[in-house]
Formats: structure tokens, sequence, C-alpha cells
């Protein structure tokens, strides 16, 4: 039998013997609605308690969309009030990572813990991890009776429009299947009142459960920047800018180019028919206004965009300041940024205040931590980003000053902080209540220049679109060389410049990643350079991950069967990254897997990439693995590719005729 617990507030209780009534009157997919720091947590937690007294075998899913969220607030929250659970050992927690770091759990140990799942109660998974093992088959949503969906407005994502939404890809596969299940009991956990929020209830088909209890107060300070370089800034972008909406407004009408991404932009030139060099000159147009967007968001952060010298060029052909003038004015703007910051966050911290720092960039948070470590000695100065361990967030609770990116966006219970500092403006008040309410009360100062952007961000109606550099590629142009000879190892020559000693007949452009020090960036120029190659052959290249979420005419009408179709669309709808990097198509689809590296070694296959060329064989495919080894001077990039085939499950040089 439940007992209502004696501490739980009057507002809780209320709710919670509401969401009860509604359950066992048959109302099973539900939206509970409160501002942040009532306890929506806990009442979810209560909720779970009072199902299973009904039915003891029942299994619970809480769905989070990022890793730090299953320890903060989760298995805080169930440590303090559902103890037994937690010594008993009857939850589990599983999402993805990188192991080399410590971080996550790999396919076959997430396979063995399913197997499992039915000695435990309660599963705590991420979206991401969730999704791609429902695509790999390897877990079973029958055996789950409750759905807890953690900051449910992630079920959707805003579309190209303002104030329209519409499914995330990684909840819809997820979301459909259970609403097929008249069975399950569905409940999403947010915030009231809100467009997306209406939205997210449409998308669940749930029935709202809202409180009215008020959020923790808090004291929102302004600390405005006097700067007259701060103000030129603002006016250069948003002339510049404005010519290129204006240039793109035939193209995109009222659309904000920043909330269109690239394969839609292309998509659309497609649908207008255009000629080539018309689709050329919308694309560079395109390019430069994100280009600078990001630039925008990064200088009011107090850092430069990592490809910031292609920024300056563009604008010193529009404004009238050179070169040399326009840098010096953007680093001095985020000079003066980051020492209002620092000195900020310094005054606060010597009086005694615990003090959070919400930066969008992991650079940011980089460059702010060295500075803060060394001007607060006798205090303890921490950061925490995505990609950081769970457990570091138990290790950084008796820190004074802490800087987050936007990891600690939503979802975080943080009520050891005293005040949270904003190192630029935020657009959009469902963020800005979002990131407001991790504090649970408390003062919140915005660091923004006066009678800029960065200020006008703080009465914004609308969200601002994300652009996330720390998880995007960003590219700039360079120049490949044609080989002579392809037989064999086909070597490439690409230079980042174009210099007077080279003949430029021998050159065609190339996108190539800015940085090529990560692994990421490295991969992706492996595959650029395979998918010039394979254009130059006559062949259509694309990315997987892009072909996976193509529609089945747009793939059938490339020569694709409907096991093919089916093939891509259950094994490779992999978010972020598929297993496998390219699909070419000609007379045959071609599936190609790119391996990238600085050694010259051959290529090494994971087990699951194995399986997957098998069966993409067994539907029909030709497969090749292209091994690509860089070197790289200061002049140039030398990538010697070479292609091979599997024979007996073991992939064999080979040339193929490519």
């Amino acid at each position: 039998m439940y007992n209502f617990p004696k501490d739980l507030r009057d507002y809780q209780r209320e709710k919670l013997k509401e969401l009860i009534e509604k359950i066992e009157k048959g109302d099973k997919k539900l939206i509970f609605e409160g501002q942040t720091g009532i306890g929506k947590t806990r009442i979810a937690i209560e909720l779970l308690k009072y199902l299973k007294t009904k039915n003891s075998s029942l299994k619970a899913i809480v769905v989070v969309d990022r890793i730090a969220l299953t320890q903060n607030p989760w298995k805080k929250e169930l440590e303090k009030w559902w103890p037994e659970l937690i010594r008993n050992e009857r939850y589990t927690i599983v999402y993805g990572g990188n192991r080399k770091k410590g971080v996550g759990f790999t396919v076959k140990e997430r396979e063995k813990i399913y197997k499992f799942i039915n000695e435990k109660d309660l599963l705590l998974i991420t979206v991401q991890t969730l999704h791609n093992d429902i695509r790999r088959n390897i877990i079973d949503l029958e055996k789950f009776d409750f759905f807890i969906f953690d900051e449910a407005h992630k079920v959707v994502t805003e579309a190209e429009e303002q104030g329209k939404y519409r499914y995330s890809v990684y909840y819809k596969n997820l979301v459909l299947r259970l609403l097929i299940r008249k069975d399950s009991i569905i409940l999403g956990l947010t915030i009231p009142d809100t467009q997306r929020t209406r939205e997210t209830e449409n998308k669940l088909k749930a029935t709202p459960v809202i409180s009215n209890a008020p959020a923790p107060e808090v004291k929102i300070k302004i600390l405005s920047i006097e700067s007259d370089e701060a103000l030129t800034v603002d006016e250069i972008f948003k002339k510049t800018m404005q010519k290129l909406r204006n240039r793109l407004k035939d193209i995109l009408g009222n659309k904000r180019p920043e909330r269109v991404k690239k394969e839609r932009f292309e998509e659309i030139l497609e649908e207008r028919k255009l000629n080539e060099k018309e689709k050329k000159k919308y694309m560079r147009d395109f390019s430069v206004y994100k280009l600078l967007f990001q630039a925008r968001l990064c200088i009011w952060e107090g850092i430069k965009i990592r490809n910031f010298n292609r920024v300056i060029e563009y604008l010193a052909k529009f404004n009238s300041l050179s070169y040399s003038e326009l840098e010096d004015l953007f680093e001095t703007v985020c000079e003066k940024k980051l020492d209002a910051v620092i000195k900020l966050v310094k005054r606060l911290a010597e009086e005694g205040n615990k003090i959070m720092v919400y930066c969008k960039y992991k650079r940011t948070v980089e460059t702010l931590y060295e500075s803060l470590e060394y001007e607060l000695v006798d205090k303890k100065v921490a950061y925490f980003v995505g990609g950081d361990p769970p457990y570091k967030l138990k290790e950084i609770q008796d820190c004074d000053v802490v800087i987050f990116s936007p990891v600690a966006k939503e979802g975080l219970d943080l009520p050891q902080f005293d005040i949270l500092v904003h190192v630029s403006g935020i657009a959009g008040e469902f963020t800005r209540k979002q990131i407001m309410g991790r504090i649970r009360g408390g003062e919140v100062y915005y660091v923004v220049f006066q009678d800029t952007n960065d200020e006008e961000k703080l009465i914004s109606v609308y969200e601002e679109w994300e652009v996330v550099l720390d998880r995007e590629t960003s590219y700039e142009e360079a120049y490949i060389k044609i080989p002579l000879s392809d037989s064999g190892k086909i070597k490439y020559e690409i230079l980042r410049d174009l210099s007077q000693n080279v003949s430029k007949e021998e050159y065609l452009p190339i996108e190539m990643p800015t940085d090529l020090t990560t692994t990421s960036g490295l991969g992706k120029l492996g595959e650029k350079i395979v998918e010039f190659h394979l254009e130059s052959k006559g062949y259509e290249v694309l990315p997987l991950r892009k072909a996976a979420k193509k529609k089945r005419k747009w793939l059938k009408s490339r020569g694709l069967t409907d096991l093919q179709i089916k093939f891509i669309k259950e094994n490779l709808a992999i978010v972020p990254e598929p297993p496998l990097d390219l699909i070419a198509f000609l007379n045959k689809p071609l599936i190609i897997e790119v391996k990238t590296s600085r050694q010259q070694s051959p290529p090494k296959l994971e087990k699951e990439q194995i399986k997957l060329l098998d069966k993409a064989i067994e539907v029909g495919f030709n497969v090749a693995i292209a091994s690509v080894h860089v070197s790289e001077s200061e002049e140039k990039i030398e990538a010697e590719v070479s292609f091979w085939y599997p024979m007996y499950n073991n992939f064999n040089k080979n040339v193929i005729s490519l």
C-alpha cells in the first residue's frame, strides 16, 4: 500500500493525487507542467512508487537527453527519496559515450545489460542511446510499462520558421511506438505555458496537469558594458548580415537563414530549378551569412570563431575598415567582455558567494577557467562541459566557482549556487527560465554590451537558434590537385591557398575541415577526399547520415530496392553519426566506410561495421573500404587513398575501378 510522504509540500501532494486519479480513470498519456524548482522529479518518483504498489512487476524507463541528467537530478533524487531502490540495486543507468575516456557503455555491454533488465525496476537512459539501440534491435520496449520523458519539450524541436515545431529525430520513432501501445503509461515533465509545451502535448497526445506553484524567486541584474568598439562591431555585423538576408529573401522569403539547415537550403535551390551559376551564388551567400551569425555569437562570448580570418576578409569587403583594423577591433571587444566577466565573478566570489558561470561554447569555458583559477587563488574553481563524466558533478559540489557549457541549460539541480552569471545575452524567455531554474533562487547576472545585439537578446520573443560550434565541424575552402594517375594508391595534394607558383588549372575547390587536430576533423577530411574522388568518376555521393533521412521516393529514384531502403532506414539512421560513412550511386549503389589516419596501416573495422557490411552485401549493395593516409605541412596536405574490398569477412587490399 502506498502512503503519501509527510514531507510532500501541499501543491506536490495535490498534483500527485491529480496524476494518480487521471491514470486510474484510464488517461495514461500525461504531461506534468511546472516551473523549474518546484519538485517535478520528486513527484514523478512518487508516482512511480505508487504504481509499483499497484503492480509489483512494473518496469519503468526515464528518458533524458544528456548523460549528466542520469546522475543529477535523477540518481541524486532517487538516493534521497527512494533509497531502497538504490541500496538494493533495482535500477540501472545506460548511455553511450567514449570508453577510452571512461564514459559510457559499448554496444556489446549494453546488449548484456538489456538481457538482465527484468531484474531491475527502473532504467535511466539517454534518448540518443535508446534511439540507436531501438534501431539496432537490441532493446525490447515491450518489457516496460511506464515511460518518463524528462525535459519533455525535447520531443519537439524548432522548425525552420519561428514558432513552428516538429518531432525531434531522437524522439519520433520512440514516441510513435509508445502511442500505438494502449497499455503503456507516458509521463512528460516540462515547464508550463509556452508554444513549445503545447506542441509537445500534441505530439505525445498527452493531457496536461499544470502546477501553479511559483518558481523560487530570483533577482535579475544586468551588467551593461559601455563600449564604442562593441557598438562599431554590432553595426558592422548588422549591416553586412542585412545585405545577405536581402539577397537570400528571393529564396527563403521571411525565413531566417540561421534557422535553415544547409541540406534544406540545397533542396530549396533544387526545387527552384536554378542554374548552376545561380545555385553557387546563393549557396555562397547562405554559407557566409551562417558564418557571420556564428562569429557574432562567439564575439559576444569573448572568443573568436576558429576560421575568423575568413570572417574578417568578408567584412572588410563591405566596410571601410582594413583587415588589421577589424582584427584589432574584434580583439578589443573580446578582451573587454572577458575582463568584465572576470572582474564580476572575482568580486562576487570574494564576497563569499558560490557562483555558476554559463557559457555557450566550450572554448569560453576553457578561457575563463584559466583566468579565474589564476585570479582566485584561495577559491576552488572548476568547470563542467558536455562529454565530462557524470561523476564529476559530485566533485564540483564544494567548489566556489563552476563554469558550465550548455550541458547545464536544463535538468540539472544545482541549489548550492547563490549566483548565476551569463557571459552573454540569452534569447527567448523559455531558455532564460530553464537556465535560471538551475540555481533555485538567488541572483542572475547578464553581462552584455549596451545598445547592441548582445543586449537585445534579453527582450527577444523567439528562441535563439542554437549554433553549437563545439559539436559541428566547420569548413573552409581549399584546393585539391587532380592526380595524374589513379592506379593503385591515389595521391591527392591539397593547398589551403593557391600561391603564384602553381598552375591554378590543375586544382579544383574542395571543402576542408578547419580543425584537423581532432579525430572528427581528420575523419571528415578523409570523407571529403573520397567524395571528391568518386564524384570525379561520375558517382553521385552522399553521407549515409543524410541518405538515411531521405524519402523513399528519392532513394528509389537512385535505383535502391525496397530491401536496400529498409536496410538503410533500420541500420543507418544512427545519430549523431551512423557506423558507416558514404553511399555512392552509379550503376549499382555502393556503400563506403572511410578510415582516415596519419599512420600507414591497414584499415581496422569494428565488429558492428563488419556485420553491417555483410548485411549490405546480402541485400545487394557493393561495398568498399577507403583508407586515407594524411600527412601535413605548413604549405600543403597530402592524402593517399587506397580502396579495399571484402572477401570472406576480411578486407583485402585491391585496386577497385572507382
